[in-house]
């Protein structure tokens, strides 16, 4: 991996800590933290409460 994109990932990842916030939770957790993540990539907006209780 060249510099500047370790650089970059290292700059991205004190702006937005996601692996270590992830590291920091139990395994239900971290897969909930997932769930959410990908659903505000795909729909746009976090899962409800609804939704998350029915996942």
């Amino acid at each position: 991996m060249d510099a500047d994109v370790k650089a970059a990932l290292k700059r991205l990842n004190s702006i937005l800590p996601l692996i270590s916030g992830q590291k920091s939770l139990s395994d239900d957790d971290a897969a909930l933290y997932c769930k959410r993540l990908n659903s505000y990539v795909q729909q746009g907006r976090i899962l409800t409460r609804d939704e998350v209780e029915r996942n």
